[in-house]
């Protein structure tokens, strides 16, 4: 009997797959912030080619040698640049 080799090409693999080491990622950003003494959240929003409005959300901290650290967070698709929705999004 041949072994089957499985080929994770397909895009909804590939999306999952992706989807599994953001959420680690986050995972790890947020450990390293929650062991911070002081953090700001840093955000933007920008309207793409297509005319959606996005907002950009990083977090910068100091770790505990005290180095600066910034990491990027996400992109969010907000439906207007209203200060409710922003705030909202954050």
């Amino acid at each position: 009997m041949k072994k089957k080799r499985d080929k994770y090409t397909s895009r909804d693999i590939q999306n999952e797959i992706v989807r599994i080491m953001a959420t680690d990622i986050l995972r790890d950003i947020a450990d390293s912030v929650s062991d911070a003494k002081f953090f700001s959240s840093l955000a933007d929003e920008c309207t793409d080619a297509f005319n959606k409005e996005q907002l950009t959300i990083c977090l910068r901290w100091i770790d505990q040698a005290l180095e600066p650290n910034e990491d990027f967070v996400g992109f969010n698709e907000v439906p207007n640049i209203t200060a409710n929705t922003i705030v909202g999004a954050i």
